[in-house]
């Protein structure tokens, strides 16, 4: 029996339903608070330094933080709901906070390496990658106006991800590439026995 199967037998009525819409809740709550009161960023914000000091809660804070501070990152919030749906529908709860878990813990690896704040930005990449593997050409309306299709919107977030990933520190890189790891763990497989059978 594949262990992922034995854990959502023994773990999978602690899952939380629609965990994604709660998480896009509290960013798009955290976004107004944030524009009140511009330190509160700082409150939740993944800063190793101050972990060390005894501030463990943001070790898990920071996904609250949302993922931009213009008015325009309000838009993305029906999206996340799209994924959230998408996502619980291929996997189901437990997987998805599985995968939504695992992302943290590998994002809180790779910001002890890295001198900037993390606010989990690279999460949402992961999400958004993981659903354009199962929905690749549902289309959306980007910004309600242009009609796109899922994977030409992860084409973009890959390569806005990589021009950052270059373009960054070298601990940057690092926090980068940790905070992939679960869509390269969960996918990667696969994609290595499509690519053999085309062989």
């Amino acid at each position: 029996m594949p262990f992922i199967v034995t854990l959502e037998q023994k773990f999978g009525r602690f899952a939380i339903p629609n965990v994604v819409r709660l998480i896009a809740t509290l960013q798009f709550l955290n976004w107004f608070l944030i524009k009140l009161t511009p330190g509160f960023f700082t409150k939740l914000a993944f800063v190793p330094e101050l972990i060390f000091r005894g501030e463990i809660w943001r070790l898990v804070s920071y996904i609250a933080l949302p993922g931009g501070q213009d008015i325009i990152w309000l838009l993305t919030i029906p999206f996340l709901w799209m994924i959230n749906d998408g996502l619980e529908q291929a996997w189901g709860s437990f997987r998805l906070n599985l995968y939504i878990l695992f992302g943290m813990f590998c994002i809180a690896l790779g910001g002890f390496f890295s001198p900037e704040p993390s606010t989990g930005w690279v999460l949402w990449a992961t999400l958004l990658f993981a659903f354009a593997v199962y929905f690749p050409d549902q289309e959306i309306l980007l910004f309600f106006i242009l009609p796109i299709k899922i994977k030409w919107l992860a084409i973009i977030g890959a390569a806005t991800t990589g021009f950052a990933f270059m373009g960054g520190s070298g601990p940057f890189r690092i926090h980068v590439i940790f905070s992939l790891l679960n869509f390269i763990i969960t996918f990667a497989p696969g994609f290595i026995r499509h690519w053999k059978h085309r062989g």
